[in-house]
């Protein structure tokens, strides 16, 4: 990364909807105690909540320590009007003052209540510039992609 921030080879993908909190909390349990250390995520998975206790329980248990893993979330395509509140919920819901990467799922805008995006509606160069001066100026990441 632009950081110098290492990003581990191998990660654990959590968008699996179809399982409850339960079998997703014991599946991150048993990836980070067999030496996964790389997380992704994404608000649009729903499944950051149950990270989020998976990752607390682990840090609770001293199965890892935060800087020994690497979190990976990402900002949906209807939620780019908000930036700044949507990472505040995903910080929330995954119980982490800040996230490794955060990255910018689509790139381009899908408005509330739209069925299609339409890129021409926004400048996005100028979205990703405020976007990322904001987040890492607050501390809240490290490092930002395009999607």
């Amino acid at each position: 990364m632009y950081s110098g921030i290492a990003i581990p080879l191998i990660g654990f993908g959590t968008a699996a909807k179809a399982y409850n909190i339960d079998q997703m909390k014991q599946a991150v349990d048993t990836a980070l105690q067999v030496g996964y250390r790389n997380l992704d995520t994404a608000s649009i998975y729903g499944t950051e909540p149950a990270l989020g206790e998976a990752l607390n329980h682990a840090f609770l248990m001293g199965i890892i320590n935060r800087d020994e893993i690497f979190v990976t979330s990402k900002l949906f395509a209807g939620d780019h009007d908000d930036p700044v509140s949507t990472l505040k919920t995903t910080l929330k819901n995954l119980q982490l003052e800040y996230l490794d990467l955060y990255l910018i799922h689509w790139p381009i805008n899908l408005r509330k209540g739209a069925s299609h995006p339409n890129p021409k509606e926004e400048d996005f160069l100028f979205f990703a510039i405020r976007y990322r001066v904001y987040m890492e100026g607050n501390g809240a990441m490290r490092g930002v992609g395009a999607y």
